[in-house]
């Protein structure tokens, strides 16, 4: 996603939790067409890191026009093979961490006359979803 929205001519901020090797290939990706890339490693389960996100994307960048809530943790199982703390962790970075982020960020969005922020579910963790429950 960021690499198509660099593409397009958007500078990028990039939050990941710990994959540092992919996140620098996305970076890479990104100045190679001619934009910035700001890497922004964290938890997104942490509602302080989220402010900090915006905290450091909105000066680096001079303003917020998108938020794409990309990260997600989905089932590796049976959802009746999952713990109450699998759960938890799914919960934590599908909901909240899309919560605190977009609560982070709205105002910027709001100021730049438009909010857009997307919440992208892949088809890959559709299908995980779906053997999940079955």
């Amino acid at each position: 996603m960021a690499i198509a929205d660099a593409r397009e001519g958007a500078d990028v901020a990039i939050a990941y939790l710990d994959e540092h090797a992919d996140a620098e290939d996305t970076a890479r990706w990104a100045e190679k067409a001619g934009r910035r890339a700001l890497l922004l490693p964290g938890d997104i389960t942490d509602r302080a890191h989220c402010k900090e996100l915006v905290e450091k994307t909105a000066p680096t960048f001079g303003r917020i026009d998108v938020l794409v809530n990309n990260a997600e943790v989905a089932p590796t199982g049976r959802i009746d093979e999952a713990s109450l703390d699998d759960w938890r962790t799914i919960m934590s970075t599908d909901l909240d961490g899309v919560f605190y982020c977009s609560r982070a960020a709205i105002r910027h969005l709001i100021d730049a006359h438009w909010v857009d922020c997307q919440r992208i579910v892949c088809i890959e963790t559709r299908r995980r979803l779906s053997d999940a429950l079955l």
